[in-house]
């Protein structure tokens, strides 16, 4: 019997010029009839595959079976029953490390010893991350020789393996990956090595349980073996590296918050006094956990060293923490001792936090007098008494009182800031996906100055959130919005009957605030001034018949703003204007995105097309938020006839477009900036269109007409909306428009044409965009509220079925909230397989175009797809797969791969769908050179401008 033993003398970070693995001394004994053979050879561990068991442990060795042992080759079932727990012995070449590791470990092998060409170690280790159940040595080619020559089929060679501690081995295999600069794999490991420790630790959401509930003791205990402080120094550095990658934020949160936890645990069981306790532990995962939108976690965290102050770190500690309740919307508290922090500027050091940190640190920096502090008082009151809401803000500003527009006057700086700090930190937050702590910062707003509570009020009941943890929730949700809707249109009429009924004898400052409500302007809403984006639209993204929630928000914006009611009369302006022609109808354009925007992009081939003998061409550029202008927009100009900048009072921008005698008014899009939503309320012309820019109805009566194309709508677009199951979806329906819908034989867009692939886009590889190499890649480019929890069966699916697949989205900078709120969905309904589901930041577009060609497949996700993106995607001939029976939009996805001749993309049910997906994933040749072939047809569309020519030709105003 022969044994070779393996004893560990371990590399020690930082001391070596290169990085290293764990090295040691293998020994062999061999007895030979009554002679000992003994020999002792250097051997490596490797950064690839299963750890050494921390167990003595006996193992058979035998060579590999193939004729020069390079075990590049599977093996056959019949050698899987001889090499089933034994360790094999190959000779380096051929193929890489990870191929010959992964035939090892198939067999059922536990170990595979690694023979080098020369007579040096070498570090195996990958690029590409694989788990496998098999270890690895590697052993200098000498050394390897002598060991093959002392095994023969008479006599077994057994290995034994000297005990090493798992954590040692993960910490140093995890130091030589980042030395290595491999950090998807790296990544990788670290996701292996917590399964390890999830029977105590438990999983990120376990940990987020443990914090909520401020209960620091795991509920289980380590091993004997398995110190506390060595488990918690694991954390902390694998934080320290998982920090530098934005990829891996979500393991970076794991790490930086089970060091935290194991912290506390160690304080408490050793009992370490308050003024020993080092605090960075507790600050990282503070920060981790505020940038991942789990404020009232990072309080709880930093609580117990809140009170009493007693060292500078302690203010340091207690300036963040009155932060994270600032970001939670309790002032009271957050102003509590905030004049400590004066001196002390906050930084989280989170760029998707800027905005708030600057808030804070502005508002801390202001006197607050025994007025303003009564005035915070309030914001706290149950009630809603408007004497002292007058207190903050006073209804009347004598100098404005006859501007014919709402004015106010705040009882102080301090106030003022407050008041518009809190608008300000009510859009942020809600941009961010803090819905409930926006919700929170609207509100006060609203408690401090009445003249504004209309505006803020209907602001905070038409918020939607941008990510539902389930559709259960969803469904819930939007059935209560359309009964809030409905209430507060008629609490809101009733209250407008008790005005007309009331007299000048009430109180004259309840007065003062009633008599303003007439004369409110819903564009001079205080948080536009922060945000172009309407709270209404994200309606339409949930798979559901908008339809009667639409008509009911336009009849509520009626009733709440008088100001949107005006009469049309098309014959009650005789004056001829001097331009006007007779021969041409005199076609409007209005949007706030005449520029380099995706409804920019639809629309400026059409708008340079279209027949100058016939119209006048009219372009209107909303600038009331985004002032500035591109090459884009001056392409707009030179397109038009007339080309204006609207004013951003909406009764000087209606009287100017009722004064342009205009025939028809096209709108490219209705739900994406809330001005122009507002301005849609009047009819300034006979004829008003909608373009599908923003693809559902609008519900509004003055808007006429949905210009559409026969490409986006299935055989049953004309059949009766059917009554769905919760879990159901609604498929899109001429039934679910409030306007007469318009199919064009074309798509209805001269697309602006795509940049072409740059040299520096071709020149970018996976792993510098931190994708997996050996990864099928199924890329979803769409904003992250299009991710609907039905889309999640798909991706689930796909993540069961092709066990090679890795998902990829895209979030910004400021949508890591977001992207935390999916994850936990993902966490919940995917297991591990969620750690398949790669968010990349927001990309440069060489970056862009490089993760586009990497994609094996893209996926269209529904009920709502992707537009623009997906004609990018086509551009570069990138295969996308949709399921338009899911969308209860226009299908615009499967309108395009119909146009270019790839009708085999579209998907008729789940199940197609992800075998579609999986097909193209897999095999994706044929219809990369099939949509590169048909590309052109969508920027050389002539039907589109016959169609475009035609209906504003013809159309006529439309009789209801």
């Amino acid at each position: 019997m022969r044994f070779l033993y393996f004893f560990s003398t371990l590399a020690l970070a930082g001391i070596a010029a290169r990085p290293l693995l764990n090295t040691g001394e293998c020994s062999v004994q061999a007895l030979n009839g009554v002679n000992r053979i003994s020999a002792t050879f250097r051997c490596q561990v490797a950064a690839i595959g299963a750890y050494l068991s921390e167990k003595m442990e006996t193992i058979k060795l035998v060579r590999a079976p193939d004729t020069h042992m390079l075990g590049c080759i599977a093996y056959s079932v019949h050698d899987h029953m001889h090499l089933k727990n034994t360790g094999i012995i190959v000779r380096r070449g051929e193929c890489s490390f990870q191929q010959k590791l992964a035939h090892v470990a198939a067999t059922g092998a536990t170990l595979m010893i690694l023979i080098n060409s020369d007579n040096t170690l070498i570090s195996l280790s990958s690029l590409e991350y694989e788990k496998m159940n098999a270890a690895a040595l590697s052993i200098a080619h000498n050394d390897g020789e002598m060991l093959v020559s002392m095994i023969t089929d008479q006599n077994d060679v057994e290995l034994k393996v000297e005990k090493m501690s798992f954590m040692m081995q993960a910490r140093i295999r995890l130091r030589y990956l980042m030395d290595i600069n491999a950090p998807v794999v790296y990544v990788g490991e670290f996701y292996n090595v917590i399964e390890h420790f999830e029977p105590v630790v438990g999983t990120l959401d376990d940990l987020l349980a443990l914090i909520a509930a401020e209960e620091y003791k795991f509920r289980k205990a380590f091993q004997s073996n398995v110190s506390l402080t060595e488990v918690r120094d694991f954390f902390s550095s694998s934080a320290q590296y998982l920090s530098k990658w934005t990829f891996a934020n979500e393991a970076t949160l794991y790490a930086t918050i089970a060091a935290a936890v194991l912290q506390i645990q160690l304080w408490n069981e050793n009992s370490i006094p308050r003024s020993h306790r080092n605090r960075s532990h507790l600050l990282t995962a503070a920060q981790s956990l505020m940038e991942s939108g789990y404020y009232s976690h990072g309080a709880s965290l930093l609580r117990q060293f809140v009170n009493p102050i007693e060292t500078q770190t302690d203010l340091s500690v207690l300036c963040l923490f009155l932060f994270l309740k600032f970001l939670q919307g309790d002032l009271i508290t957050a102003f509590s001792d905030a004049s400590l922090c004066k001196n002390l500027n906050i930084d989280p050091g989170i760029s998707s936090l800027r905005v708030a940190q600057n808030t804070f640190n502005r508002l801390i920096q202001l006197k607050r007098s025994n007025h303003d502090k009564m005035c915070l008082k309030f914001l706290t009151r149950p009630d809603n008494d408007t004497n002292i809401a007058l207190i903050c803000c006073d209804a009347e500003d004598p100098a404005r009182a006859n501007t014919g527009l709402i004015s106010h006057q705040f009882s102080s700086p301090f106030t003022n800031e407050l008041f518009h700090s809190s608008v300000l930190m009510g859009v942020f937050l809600d941009e961010l996906g803090s819905f409930q702590q926006s919700l929170s910062f609207f509100k006060i707003a609203a408690r401090i100055c009445q003249i504004h509570e209309i505006t803020l009020e209907l602001r905070q009941l038409l918020a939607i959130p941008i990510v539902f943890s389930s559709q259960a929730k969803m469904n819930n949700f939007f059935m209560n919005l359309l009964t809030k809707v409905h209430t507060f249109s008629h609490n809101l009429l009733r209250e407008q009957n008790t005005r007309e009924m009331m007299v000048s004898s009430v109180d004259e400052d309840i007065f003062r605030v009633i008599k303003t409500y007439s004369r409110v302007r819903p564009e001079y809403a205080a948080y536009l001034d922060y945000t172009i984006t309407p709270s209404t639209m994200f309606i339409g993204y949930q798979g559901q018949d908008v339809l009667p929630l639409q008509k009911a928000i336009y009849k509520l914006r009626s009733i709440a703003y008088p100001s949107l009611l005006s009469s049309f009369d098309p014959h009650k302006n005789n004056l001829v204007r001097s331009d006007y022609d007779p021969k041409r109808r005199r076609v409007a354009f209005i949007s706030s995105w005449f520029r380099s925007h995706s409804v920019g992009k639809l629309l400026l081939g059409v708008i340079q097309n279209l027949d100058r003998s016939k119209f006048q061409i009219f372009i209107y550029h909303c600038v009331h938020f985004l002032y500035d202008a591109d090459d884009m927009t001056a392409a707009f100009n030179r397109a038009a006839d007339i080309f204006e900048n609207l004013p951003s009072r909406q009764d000087a921008a209606v009287q100017l477009l009722r004064q342009a005698q205009l025939d028809i008014v096209i709108f490219p899009e209705l739900g994406m900036d809330e001005w122009t939503v507002l301005l849609s309320h009047h009819r300034v012309a006979p004829i008003q269109c909608v373009f599908w820019g923003h693809p559902i109805t609008t519900g509004n009566p003055h808007i006429d007409y949905f210009i559409s194309s026969e490409h986006f709508v299935s055989r049953k677009f004309d059949d009766p909306i059917e009554k769905t199951t919760s879990n159901q979806l609604s498929e899109y329906r001429r039934a679910a428009f409030s306007e007469q819908i318009v199919l064009f034989r074309g798509l209805g867009t001269i697309f602006t044409k795509p940049k072409s692939l740059t040299l520096e886009a071709n020149a970018i590889s996976r792993s510098r965009l931190f994708l997996p190499t050996n990864r099928r890649l199924y890329v979803c480019p769409q904003t992250l509220m299009k991710l609907h929890p039905a889309f999640d069966e798909a991706l689930d699916r796909i993540l069961n079925r092709d066990h090679k697949a890795t998902i990829v989205l895209i979030a910004s900078e400021t949508q890591f909230v977001w992207m935390e709120q999916l994850r936990r969905r993902f966490r919940q309904r995917f297991g591990r397989n969620h750690r398949r589901v790669l968010f990349l930041r927001t990309l440069p577009f060489d970056d862009y175009q490089a993760l586009l060609t990497h994609a094996d497949v893209v996926l269209d996700p529904f009920p709502f797809g992707g537009g623009v993106t997906t004609l990018d995607v086509l551009h570069l001939g990138i295969p996308v797969v949709t399921l338009p029976t899911a969308q209860s939009i226009v299908h615009l996805a499967a309108g395009f791969l119909r146009y270019m001749n790839a009708s085999d993309c579209i998907a008729h049910s789940l199940d197609e769908y992800v075998q579609l997906a999986v097909h193209f994933a897999t095999d994706h040749q044929e219809i990369r050179q099939r949509l590169l072939r048909h590309r052109s047809d969508i920027y050389q569309d002539d039907s589109t401008i016959e169609d475009w020519n035609k209906f504003l030709a013809t159309v006529a105003p439309r009789i209801v």
